[in-house]
C-alpha cells in the first residue's frame, strides 16, 4: 500500500541517528526519494497518474473523512512544513483538513499523516472487502 516517500534534501537524513531510531526497520522496507525541485517532482507524479492531496488547512479543503479515496486510482498525500505549510498549494488536485475543536488550528506534522493515512487506509479497505 504504502509505496514511496520523498522529502526535501533540506530534511534531516536518513543517515540520521534519530530518523535511524525513529525509523527502526522501515527505512531498508519503503522506498524513497530525496527532491530538489518541489514543482518537478509534483509534476513527474501528476503524470504518472497520481492525485495529489494536500493535508492542509485552506479555502477549499474538504475535511478528511468527507474526502472519497477510493474514487482514486493512484495517491499521493502532500504534507507541508510545520511551520508554512505546503509549498505550492495552487499544485495539488484536492486539499483535506482534520477537523480539530477548540483554539488550536494545528497540529505536528506526523500526527497529520498518522491520521490521514488511517483515514486513507480505511476508506481503501472498504472497497477491497
Amino acid at each position: 500500500m504504502f509505496r514511496k516517500y520523498f522529502y526535501t534534501e533540506n530534511s534531516p537524513s536518513i543517515e540520521n541517528r534519530n530518523v535511524k531510531r525513529t525509523a527502526r526497520n522501515t527505512i531498508t522496507q519503503i522506498e524513497h526519494e530525496v527532491y530538489t525541485d518541489f514543482n518537478e517532482v509534483i509534476n513527474r507524479l501528476k503524470k504518472e497518474g497520481n492525485t495529489i492531496i494536500g493535508i492542509e488547512v485552506a479555502d477549499k479543503s474538504v475535511a478528511l473523512q468527507n474526502f472519497d479515496f477510493s474514487s482514486k486510482e493512484k495517491i499521493v498525500l502532500l504534507l507541508g512544513s510545520e511551520r508554512n505549510g505546503i509549498e505550492n498549494i495552487n499544485s495539488v488536485d484536492a486539499t483535506v483538513a482534520i477537523p480539530m475543536y477548540g483554539r488550536n488550528s494545528s497540529m505536528n506534522v506526523i500526527h497529520s499523516l498518522s491520521i490521514a493515512l488511517y483515514e486513507t487506509t480505511n476508506q481503501l479497505n472498504k472497497n477491497y472487502k
